[in-house]
């Protein structure tokens, strides 16, 4: 797992959700299509492990990434 800051530390581990994973992409070009895929598949993920609704994604803007995000919008998937 990730290394936690020592804020969160000293927080109750109870409250603690890790619902980090991560995706095997060996061999694999990132496309924006690609890389779109795998954001929809984690947040189908996300729902049906957790429950929840994903609010928000956090994005770099590499030109692949960014055009995936701009699929994400045109699709009324993210704003």
């Amino acid at each position: 797992p990730p290394r936690r800051s020592a804020e969160l530390e000293k927080l109750d581990p109870s409250l603690w959700l890790d619902t980090y994973y991560t995706v095997d992409t060996t061999g694999k070009s990132h496309t924006s299509e690609y890389l779109k895929e795998i954001v929809l598949q984690s947040m189908y993920n996300a729902t049906k492990k957790f429950g929840v609704s994903v609010r928000s994604i956090v994005i770099d803007n590499a030109s692949n990434v960014a055009k995936m995000g701009r699929y994400l919008e045109s699709d009324n998937i993210i704003q």
